[in-house]
């Protein structure tokens, strides 16, 4: 299994970043915990996250990593 880091966060499991790339709830979730923190780097990163995840599903770069998988 091929592992990917987006955001500085490697993620092992393709199919849950995957996924994550696409559900607009689960990013909400994590930068409103993020958020809910009280802590600025923690809500920076969760930002990173989900715009990283969504810039990668946008130019294909997901799409391309699944079909090696």
């Amino acid at each position: 299994m091929l592992a990917i880091n987006l955001g500085g966060i490697p993620i092992a499991n393709f199919e849950k970043e995957y996924a994550f790339a696409s559900d607009m709830n689960a990013q909400f979730r994590l930068i409103k915990d993020a958020f809910g923190s009280g802590e600025e780097q923690k809500f920076e990163q969760a930002l990173r996250t989900v715009l990283d995840a969504r810039d990668s599903l946008r130019r294909g770069i997901l799409d391309m990593l699944r079909d090696v998988d």
